[in-house]
C-alpha cells in the first residue's frame, strides 16, 4: 500500500468519495480512479479502484484515526454505528412491493445471464455468489450496441419467445428488468444513460411495443387482462369475503374501493390518519407510486356511509375491524402480510359461485379481473356510473393520477366534491332520497366504559380522549348494520316437478362462529341498548349535529318533486273517492 495514505486524517464517522480521471504513469493512457473511505464495522476502510479494459480494485484497512476533535470529552455517538440506519433508510426508499417485483424480474434475468455472460461480460462475480454491474461497460454497451450484443435487447427477444409460446405478452415483466437494472446504475452512481444509449433503448422499445399489438391482433389475445368490473360484481365480491369470515381482508377491500387506491398503499394508513368530520370519515392518503409517497402529497379523503348496505360501507369496516382484532395504535392493518392475506382472500371469492354468476352476467372472467382491478373498477364506476358523476378532477385527485404540472400546482383536493365523490364510491343511489341520509349515531351517547368494552389493544388508554369521538360514529355505525351483516337474502331459482320458479331465501353471511359476534357492544343486552339509542326516522335526515354533505342541490330538487308527486297521487286518490261519492248518491 501506497505511504501516502497511511497519513490521512480523517473524523472517524466521514466517508469520502472521490471518482477522478488521471494519465497512468505506465504508459500515459488515461484512466478512470475512484477512492472510497468508508466506516464498516467501526473500522475505516479504503476503496481503491480503476477502470480501462478491466475493472481492478482493492480494499485496504486504514490506522486507526484519532478524534479531530479539540474537546477533551467524548460522547456516546461517536461510538455508535449508523451503518444498519443507512441500510435500512435505503431499503425503505422503494415500497416493498415494486422492490420484489424488480427482484423476481432480475433472478429470471440472471438464470438466462449465467449460460451467456462469456458473450456480454458487463456483470462479474467478484468474491461473490451474486452478479454484479460493471457500469462503464453496461453503459459503453448500450451506445454501441443497438440490436444483437446488447445483453438487455437480446434477452428479451429471448423471453418473448417464451411468453408467446404461453400465449402471453410479457411486456409487464421487460418492463420491470430494465427498471431493475437502471435501480441498479443509479446505485452505482451511473444513473443516467448518454444521449445515445437513450436513444438506442427508445427506438428499441417502441419497436417492441409495435410488434407487440400487431401479434396481439393477429393471434387473438385478449389485452384486457385486469378490467374494470362493474359495482354489482364488487358487492359480490365483498359479500364472499364476509362468508369466508375474512373481516380485515374485507376492510382492505372496502378501503381499496372508496379510496380508488393500490392494494400496497391501504396496509400503509396508519391509525392516527383516521378522523372525523361533519358527517364524514376521513383518512389522510398518499399514493406510493404517482405521488412518490411524499408526506405534502398527503391529502385528506372522505369516506361515506351506507347505512342500507352495511356490507359495503368503509365506516362499518373501519368499525369491525378494530373490534375484531387487538391493535397497538398504529397502522389500521398491522400485519406485513396484510396484503398478501387480502390477495389471498381475493383469489378464493373469485371462486365463489355468487361472483361467478355475477361476473357472467357483467361479461367478466375471473382471469381478467384481479386486486388491481379494483383501483381501476372503482375510477370507472365514480366516473360513469351514474349519468351526473363528480367532477373529473376530484376523480383524478383521489386516485393520485396526474395530467401535468397543472393538477397538483393549481387544483387540490375540495371539500364538497370530494364528499360528493365518497357519496358515489359508497354506493349511494343519487336518486333516491336515502342520497342525503346521514350516518348511523346516537341520539343519546353511550358512556365511555361502554366504548371501551367493545375496542380492546393499548391505543384504549393512550389514545382514547383523543379519538371518543371517532369511535361513536364507528360504534354506531357497526350497531346499526350488524344485523344486516348476518344474513343475506337471494333469490335462488328451484325446479319442483318440472316447473321452474323463483325464491327468495336467507342465507348466513358472515359465519355465526365468527369471533366479531361474540363483541359486548354486538350482542346481548348491551347491543340491545345501544340499538335504541340510534337516531330513527327523521332523525335520520335532520339532526343538530351534523347534516348531509356533499349533496348536489339537483338531488334535493329531485327529492322535493318526489314528494310532490306522491302527494299528488294521494289528491288524486281522494278526488276519485269523493267524485265516486258523489255518484252514488254521496254514499
Amino acid at each position: 500500500m501506497p505511504s501516502w495514505f497511511t497519513n490521512l486524517y480523517i473524523c472517524k464517522t466521514h466517508v469520502l468519495h472521490i471518482l477522478t480521471f488521471f494519465k497512468s504513469p505506465f504508459d500515459q493512457k488515461v484512466d478512470l480512479l475512484y477512492i472510497n473511505i468508508f466506516l464498516r464495522s467501526n473500522n475505516l476502510f479504503l476503496h481503491i479502484g480503476w477502470f480501462r479494459q478491466k475493472n481492478y480494485h482493492q480494499t485496504y484497512p486504514l490506522k486507526p484515526i484519532k478524534n479531530m476533535s479539540s474537546s477533551s470529552s467524548s460522547t456516546n455517538d461517536d461510538d455508535y454505528s449508523y451503518e444498519d440506519e443507512h441500510e435500512q433508510l435505503q431499503r425503505d426508499r422503494t415500497n416493498p412491493a415494486y422492490a420484489r417485483a424488480r427482484e423476481l424480474a432480475l433472478e429470471k434475468y440472471f438464470a438466462w445471464y449465467d449460460d451467456n455472460h462469456l458473450k456480454y461480460k458487463v456483470f462479474n462475480k467478484p468474491r461473490t455468489t451474486n452478479w454484479k454491474i460493471c457500469p462503464l461497460k453496461w453503459k459503453n454497451m448500450m451506445d454501441k450496441f443497438k440490436g444483437k450484443g446488447n445483453a438487455l435487447f437480446d434477452y428479451v427477444l429471448f423471453a418473448r419467445r417464451n411468453y408467446h409460446g404461453r400465449n402471453k405478452q410479457g411486456m409487464g415483466h421487460f418492463r420491470d428488468v430494465r427498471s431493475a437494472i437502471l435501480n441498479l446504475l443509479e446505485e452505482a452512481r451511473f444513473g443516467c444513460y448518454t444521449t445515445q444509449g437513450a436513444t438506442n433503448m427508445r427506438d428499441f422499445w417502441t419497436g417492441l411495443r409495435k410488434q407487440n399489438h400487431d401479434w396481439v391482433t393477429e393471434t387473438g389475445i385478449d389485452d384486457s387482462a385486469k378490467v374494470a368490473f362493474p359495482f354489482p360484481v364488487y358487492e359480490k365480491i365483498a359479500k364472499s369475503m364476509l362468508k369466508q369470515g375474512k373481516i380485515k381482508e374485507w376492510a382492505y377491500l372496502i378501503l381499496q374501493w372508496n379510496l380508488m387506491s393500490r392494494k400496497c398503499n391501504i396496509g400503509d394508513i396508519h391509525f392516527n390518519f383516521v378522523h372525523w368530520q361533519g358527517d364524514m370519515m376521513t383518512i389522510l392518503f398518499c399514493h406510493s407510486k404517482t405521488q412518490k409517497g411524499s408526506r405534502k402529497n398527503a391529502d385528506k379523503f372522505h369516506l361515506s356511509s351506507n347505512p342500507q348496505a352495511p356490507w359495503i360501507c368503509p365506516i362499518t369496516a373501519v368499525a369491525l375491524l378494530l373490534m375484531v382484532t387487538s391493535h397497538d395504535g398504529k397502522t389500521l392493518f398491522e400485519s406485513a402480510d396484510a396484503a398478501a392475506a387480502y390477495t389471498r382472500a381475493f383469489d378464493a371469492a373469485l371462486l365463489d359461485p355468487c361472483v361467478i354468476e355475477a361476473m357472467r352476467k357483467a361479461g367478466v372472467r375471473s382471469e381478467d379481473v384481479a386486486s388491481h382491478s379494483i383501483r381501476k373498477s372503482a375510477a370507472t364506476y365514480a366516473a360513469g356510473g351514474t349519468t351526473a358523476p363528480p367532477a373529473v378532477f376530484s376523480i383524478l385527485l383521489r386516485g393520485g393520477w396526474s395530467i401535468g404540472d397543472i393538477l397538483s400546482r393549481y387544483i387540490k383536493v375540495a371539500e364538497d366534491q370530494d364528499r360528493f365523490l365518497a357519496h358515489i364510491l359508497v354506493g349511494r343511489n343519487i336518486l333516491d332520497k336515502t342520497f342525503t341520509i346521514l350516518p348511523p349515531h346516537f341520539v343519546t351517547s353511550p358512556s365511555d366504559e361502554v366504548l371501551k368494552t367493545g375496542f380492546v389493544g393499548q391505543w384504549m388508554e393512550s389514545q382514547f380522549e383523543e379519538l371518543k369521538g371517532v369511535l361513536h360514529l364507528l360504534t354506531a355505525s357497526a350497531v346499526s348494520g350488524i344485523d344486516l351483516l348476518r344474513t343475506e337474502t337471494r333469490v335462488v331459482t328451484e325446479n319442483v316437478g318440472g316447473v321452474i320458479s323463483k325464491t327468495s331465501k336467507i342465507f348466513p353471511l358472515i359465519p355465526s362462529t365468527h369471533p366479531i359476534f361474540s363483541n359486548d357492544l354486538l350482542h346481548g343486552a348491551t347491543h340491545r341498548q345501544l340499538k335504541n339509542m340510534l337516531a330513527k326516522g327523521d332523525a335520520q335526515y335532520n339532526s343538530s349535529i351534523m347534516t348531509c354533505s356533499g349533496v348536489p342541490p339537483w338531488a334535493y330538487l329531485k327529492i322535493q318533486v318526489d314528494e310532490l308527486v306522491t302527494e299528488q297521487k294521494v289528491m288524486v286518490k281522494i278526488l276519485k273517492e269523493l267524485k265516486e261519492a258523489a255518484q252514488n248518491g254521496g254514499k
